[in-house]
């Protein structure tokens, strides 16, 4: 069980292990303890990270043969992937209350996998960028002002924090 994202009206998000099927469902846990199960159509992993004021809720979702989606779950239970075109991997890690959305993609396969941030809306549509003179540059949330924090690599493979404010 991992609980990740807690929103403002103290509805919570995560994921965990179902015994029964052995797959990993996102959960959204309402603050009058409702409990809600879901899963991406056709993945057998899901994994929610974060959620906002609204309850949309994202992360990213991944099957057997390692097609990884990032998704956003809306109040209503809709599910809408993410797909960086040219990622081999995509991953959700925050939204704002404004439905801003950050996150992470890769552009190889492992041992030798490039991480990218992303920024946007399935509705807008997605921007990337990298830390400049960085690498892996790794996303880690959003807040309403649109500020992005993370992570990155230096080119000697230092680990440095980054904000990036729009």
């Amino acid at each position: 069980l991992a609980a990740l994202g807690l929103g403002a009206g103290g509805d919570i998000a995560g994921y965990y292990n179902d015994a029964s099927s052995g797959d990993t469902l996102g959960f959204l846990r309402t603050a009058d303890g409702m409990i809600t199960a879901f899963a991406c159509r056709h993945k057998t992993d899901t994994e929610a990270y974060a959620i906002n004021a609204k309850d949309a809720i994202v992360g990213y979702c991944s099957s057997s043969v390692g097609s990884e989606v990032g998704f956003e779950r809306t109040r209503g239970g809709r599910i809408k992937t993410i797909v960086i075109p040219g990622a081999t991997e995509t991953v959700a890690v925050g939204i704002n209350d404004k439905g801003q959305i950050a996150g992470t993609y890769n552009t190889d396969t492992w041992p030798y996998v490039l991480f990218h941030g992303f920024v946007g809306s399935p509705t807008s549509g997605f921007t990337t960028f990298d830390v400049p003179g960085g690498s892996e540059t790794d996303p880690s949330g959003i807040n309403n002002s649109g500020q992005i924090t993370g992570n990155y690599f230096d080119s000697s493979g230092y680990t440095y924090g980054f904000i990036l404010t729009p």
